[in-house]
């Protein structure tokens, strides 16, 4: 993913590809939907699980439930960000009716509960990812991202300018309107990720430091061709790091060396493709860089405790530990 140099001004830059954009590049965010809801008096807008979202605050106060209970305050100026695309509830008053609020064919959902005014209003956007399995380090992330306010009521610059755009383009679409939603809901959820990890640095490390660029050229590689006989000693060549270097960066980025990562990447991909139901065992262990049928299954339920039949007869993907 590295650019070409280009001159600006008779200057020479070159845009560099760090590890988030390389996740980013491999998973293809694709946004769907904008929308704006308006609360009114006590009242309760559902989301049923499916897409992931990302919602903002425009004005008033909420508060959002996951399915497991918990319950997020929000107030003017938050950003939330549910990148699993778990179901959960925005209400004023958790007493209060229902709407649904997911309509996926629409470039723009209105959601009202009465003609009184408005308490609340949220800007949401609705994405998905179109490829499938996620990567492990994006698997890893929280079931929702919380960016405060920074005080006071208070709206950053950019994102105060992404939601005006938003709602331009959703209220008066054009030639193009829903090609730039698209782009718009990608950008504010590369925003959201980078802001909170620039708030959040022990939590999302794999975001930050100056040493991603490089070893996000090996976490692209192992991505894009699990199948390979990958060795810390390749991939710190690919990283241009020593051996050592890169072992240590790589787990203190990542949590993990790089070949356990690489045999959860593995295992999550063959756990994708065990779920579909379609492809033999052993043709599903030669995709993952097994050569032997047998090898792949104790290798396979030694890292996720389950055999591949199991995981098979059971229909969905893996949650290796």
């Amino acid at each position: 993913m590295d650019r070409p140099e280009i001159s600006l001004d008779g200057q020479e830059h070159r845009l560099r590809a760090d590890g988030l954009s390389h996740l980013l590049a491999w998973i293809r965010l694709a946004g769907e939907t904008v929308y704006q809801t308006e609360l009114r008096k006590p009242s309760t807008v559902a989301f049923p699980p499916g897409p992931s979202h990302v919602h903002f605050i425009e004005s008033g106060e909420a508060s959002l439930r996951l399915q497991d209970g918990s319950v997020l305050a929000l107030a003017r100026g938050d950003v939330v960000l549910l990148p699993h695309g778990l179901g959960h509830e925005m209400s004023l008053d958790e007493t209060g009716s229902t709407l649904q609020g997911e309509s996926p064919n629409a470039s723009r959902l209105a959601l009202d509960s009465d003609a009184s005014p408005p308490m609340t209003r949220i800007i949401g956007g609705l994405f998905r990812y179109e490829r499938q399995p996620l990567p492990p380090v994006i698997r890893s992330l929280p079931p929702v991202i919380h960016l405060k306010s920074p005080g006071g009521g208070a709206v950053p610059d950019w994102l105060r300018a992404m939601a005006v755009f938003l709602m331009a383009e959703a209220n008066h679409p054009a030639p193009g309107s829903a090609l730039m939603i698209s782009r718009m809901i990608d950008l504010l959820v590369i925003r959201v990720l980078r802001s909170w990890a620039d708030q959040h640095p022990n939590q999302a490390r794999w975001l930050t430091g100056i040493g991603e660029e490089r070893l996000g050229r090996a976490l692209a590689a192992m991505h894009e061709n699990p199948t390979a006989k990958w060795s810390v000693e390749s991939l710190a060549r690919l990283a241009a790091m020593s051996r050592s270097v890169f072992a240590d960066r790589f787990a203190a980025a990542f949590g993990e060396p790089p070949l356990r990562y690489l045999m959860r990447w593995r295992f999550t991909v063959a756990g994708d493709l065990l779920a579909g139901g379609v492809l033999p065992i052993g043709e599903i262990a030669r995709r993952v860089g097994y050569d032997s049928e047998p090898g792949f299954s104790r290798a396979f339920k030694a890292f996720t405790g389950r055999s591949p039949s199991e995981c098979r007869s059971q229909g969905k993907s893996i949650q290796s530990p």
